[in-house]
């Protein structure tokens, strides 16, 4: 008798119905380090369609692609803040973009309240900024120069894991 764990057909079965989607998930074409990003378009919580010009001429840019669900975003605001707090007066922007479907502006503010969060929050609602920047997963952190060149993109750190 064949014993698999239900991770493992929902894979199998994945694989075997979606070849394209499933095969082809971890080849996703993404920006390599190093590319120049022109413009990245949001909104922020009062739905105002804003651009990466908006947030002014900085050393950095950190971006961290968040949803209201994600149990590991959650425990990791503490720490961002944190990192905000030491490197915002570094000339550091940093900039939490939600990226959630069904999250609504009113919720994503929100949750920028309860975790008290010092960094704005936007809203990516047609995925353009995660297809510009090659992000697959939520929390993934890209970090952009002054110049506008991807620098990093990845984990923010290797505390949290579900």
């Amino acid at each position: 008798m064949l014993n698999i764990t239900l991770a493992t057909a929902l894979y199998l079965f994945a694989v075997a119905f979606f070849p394209q989607q499933s095969g082809d998930r971890d080849k996703t074409t993404k920006a390599p380090l190093g590319s120049h990003i022109s413009d990245l378009k949001f909104k922020d919580i009062r739905s105002v369609p804003r651009n990466l010009s908006d947030l002014g001429k900085k050393k950095a840019y950190v971006f961290i692609f968040v949803t209201k669900d994600c149990p590991i975003a959650r425990r990791t605001m503490p720490k961002l803040n944190d990192l905000f707090n030491k490197y915002d007066s570094r000339d550091v922007s940093f900039l939490a973009i939600n990226v959630g479907g069904s999250d609504t502006i009113r919720e994503m503010a929100g949750q920028a309240v309860d975790q008290g969060l010092r960094f704005p929050v936007v809203k990516d609602y047609d995925l353009s900024t995660v297809r510009t920047l090659g992000v697959t997963r939520v929390p993934e952190c890209v970090v952009l120069d002054s110049q506008y060149r991807i620098q990093y993109r990845g984990r923010i750190d290797d505390q949290f894991r579900l």
